[in-house]
């Protein structure tokens, strides 16, 4: 998280997908392959703004804890068959922006509306914006959620689901 909010301070916008699963990777052959590649590939594409997604492979494991991702829909291109490789979670890199004090001499709206000189690119900092001002309206989400009936980790991700749909 450190490293993408350095990058927008820098004026560098990111987009990436973050997938676990096996893979083989020897860079001194040049051989990349396996299925947490392809998820990344074909996953970030599938997004409209900048920030880091999770591949659906996320879904599988829950590896990390509520305070560093949080559910999001609205930047995923929704008439892009890619955007089924990834996960309706994000990483929740605002919250990092709002809590680190590397941060809180930095304006976020105003280093994104520097990056923003191509009018079509717009919406992809736009979003951005979006999603911190939504980070920062819900920053405790993972208490909003109604956890009635959760047996296991898909009926936790259709609870969050229906969370964002009952706040947006």
């Amino acid at each position: 998280m450190d490293f993408f909010c350095q990058s927008i301070i820098a004026g560098i916008p990111l987009r990436g997908c973050v997938s676990s699963g096996f893979a083989l990777m020897d860079s001194s052959k040049s051989i990349y392959f396996g299925t947490p590649l392809v998820e990344a590939a074909k996953g970030e594409p599938a997004r409209k703004a900048i920030g880091i997604s999770f591949g659906k492979s996320f879904n599988n494991h829950h590896p990390v804890y509520n305070d560093y991702f949080i559910p999001f829909w609205d930047f995923i291109k929704t008439d892009d068959p890619r955007s089924k490789f990834i996960s309706r979670m994000v990483l929740d890199w605002p919250r990092y922006w709002r809590i680190s004090p590397d941060f809180k001499d930095f304006s976020f709206a105003d280093c994104i509306k520097k990056m923003n000189t191509n009018s079509e690119f717009s919406e992809y900092y736009d979003n951005a914006i979006n999603f911190f001002d939504f980070s920062n309206e819900h920053e405790n989400w993972y208490e909003e959620i109604n956890r009635d009936g959760i047996s296991d980790i898909i009926d936790y991700y259709k609870k969050a689901e229906e969370w964002f749909k009952s706040v947006t």
